[in-house]
């Protein structure tokens, strides 16, 4: 469980090379992320995979792209 802001890595889909992410936990158990740096194509639908080194510490579905 992510109870305070921290740095991942995340891959959001399966052959994407994981990037460093600043996650936080708002409001109805949801995660907001905010890549270091812009990453092309990501997608409402496609699943978000958070990992500490080698260790997946959250996953879900992503909401939206709040660049649009």
């Amino acid at each position: 469980k992510i109870n305070k802001k921290v740095e991942l890595r995340v891959k959001i889909r399966y052959n994407h090379k994981e990037a460093p992410v600043l996650v936080e936990p708002i409001a109805n158990k949801r995660l907001k992320a905010v890549f270091a740096r812009p990453q092309f194509a990501v997608t409402p639908g496609q699943s978000a995979v958070f990992y500490d080194k080698d260790t997946v510490v959250a996953g879900g579905i992503i909401e939206k792209d709040s660049r649009h």
